[in-house]
């Protein structure tokens, strides 16, 4: 029989199994895979755009979209979906307005949005929508 181990005397590591409760208080004891299924899925896909190419967004609005330029190493942004408009957070190659040499990820319209590809060559895109 193995010893009692107190909680926080246990070492860390990769688990097999996690422990916790079902909906109804039972205890109860899933493999990793199990607790994945049960996570809310997540839409993810990538795009190629042309330069001077535009994509036509259908996600919804009042999504957030974590987009990332996969020709160029930690390259990306977080774009939030309004119903009129657009607002992107992080690298300045990515514009909530068209504009010019930039990846350009815009409002067109009520809950439309429009992906362009303001640069001199094509792109691929990885779009993950939460």
């Amino acid at each position: 029989m193995a010893d009692d181990i107190k909680e926080n005397a246990m070492s860390g590591g990769t688990p097999k199994r996690l422990r916790g409760l079902d909906a109804n208080g039972n205890s109860i004891s899933p493999t990793l895979t199990e607790v994945a299924k049960a996570l809310p899925k997540r839409d993810e896909f990538n795009i190629e755009i042309e330069a001077g190419e535009i994509y036509s967004l259908n996600v919804g609005s009042y999504n957030t979209l974590f987009v990332y330029y996969t020709s160029s190493a930690g390259v990306g942004c977080m774009v939030l979906l309004g119903w009129i408009s657009t607002y992107i957070i992080g690298d300045d190659r990515f514009s909530n307005i068209d504009n010019a040499n930039k990846i350009c990820i815009y409002n067109t319209g009520l809950g439309k949005y429009a992906i362009k590809n303001g640069l001199s060559s094509s792109i691929i895109l990885k779009i993950n929508v939460v």
